[in-house]
């Protein structure tokens, strides 16, 4: 199991915004404090969709050259990946706004065939990423603002992947 960089205060506050929602609640099991939640997969999801923010903070054009390991495989590759949508003439990775030099980012694309499109998340995609890509629920977060509907079917195709798993 992997381990969260995060402090007791930090996931003390999670656990009081969970419980604020109404959909968790908290039990004891002797010492530990439980999380849980009368609902499951999909249901949980469409019921707590409304209180989650895309990770998105930024995003930039990068020379293909400078990909790190750092760099997850993320947004519409993501979906050409794994659905039908078709790829797109650009690659799609995320980074970790806080390991990353934002001034390597280019407001512009200038060449498909020497860039890749970069989003700075919130928080470190390799945290849960499977497969070299990003997980795919904070994939379908990162379309907050998406108003396609080729990508809005793509999404909802990678959604039943997770909810079959």
């Amino acid at each position: 199991m992997k381990e969260l960089p995060f402090t007791a205060m930090t996931v003390s506050r999670a656990v009081k915004q969970l419980e604020a929602t109404g959909l968790f609640h908290t039990t004891k099991d002797s010492v530990n404090k439980v999380v849980e939640s009368d609902y499951s997969g999909r249901k949980l999801y469409e019921k707590i969709k409304e209180y989650m923010t895309s990770p998105v903070r930024k995003i930039g054009y990068l020379n293909k050259a400078e990909i790190t390991a750092e760099m997850a495989l993320a947004g519409d590759s993501v979906l050409a990946e794994e659905t039908m949508l078709n790829p797109s003439k650009v690659m799609t990775c995320a980074v970790y706004i806080k390991s990353f030099a934002k001034e390597k980012l280019s407001d512009e694309l200038m060449d498909t065939e020497e860039q890749v499109r970069v989003e700075l998340w919130k928080y470190d995609p390799k945290q849960f990423f499977q497969d070299n890509m990003e997980d795919r629920l904070s994939v379908a977060l990162s379309f907050a603002e998406n108003e396609d509907e080729r990508v809005d079917e793509a999404i909802e195709e990678l959604l039943e992947g997770v909810w079959k798993q």
